[in-house]
């Protein structure tokens, strides 16, 4: 297992503190689609500079969108998802159901990631995860070490990647 410092930014000033101080991943929200919507977010210009910069130091750059959809977003949703993939960044942090099935079947290549929003917490909801094509779950803070530990130890017996 590789271990990965992530880091989290709510500026572009903490984003490059946090790339300079060796952090191999940081997630921010853009202005649209991200839980934390009275936070300081990053414009679309600011996440294609901040994918940029991380890219040169080796760095990777997911993109919070967390928040549930409604129908009436779903086309602003998806414009914004096509200009996340043309910026490349590495992945979406997700919580939506609907928006995990419309990402995979539009950017089948762009990596997701489960937020803990999304409540994933034992061994079946991982592997329910894996088999819709999230390469990352982020755990609810209340699942202990151990716990994560076990699910980690059951899912390499079935898992090989």
């Amino acid at each position: 297992m590789v271990m990965e410092l992530l880091a989290p930014a709510g500026s572009y000033d903490v984003f490059k503190i946090a790339i300079n101080l060796g952090a191999d991943a940081v997630y921010l929200a853009g202005q649209n689609f991200g839980a934390r919507a009275y936070a300081e977010n990053f414009t679309t210009e600011e996440i294609e500079k901040s994918v940029e910069y991380a890219h040169l130091n080796n760095v990777k750059v997911f993109i919070t969108v967390n928040t549930l959809v409604n129908n009436f977003e779903i086309i602003d949703f998806l414009k914004y998802i096509f200009k996340l993939y043309k910026i490349g960044v590495d992945a979406v942090i997700v919580q939506d159901f609907g928006v995990l099935k419309l990402i995979r079947s539009i950017f089948p290549e762009m990596k997701i990631h489960a937020s803990t929003q999304m409540s994933l917490n034992n061994y079946y909801s991982v592997l329910w995860a894996k088999e819709n094509g999230i390469s990352r779950v982020i755990f609810p803070r209340e699942l202990s070490i151990d716990e994560i530990s076990k699910i980690h130890t059951k899912l390499k017996k079935i898992i090989k990647t």
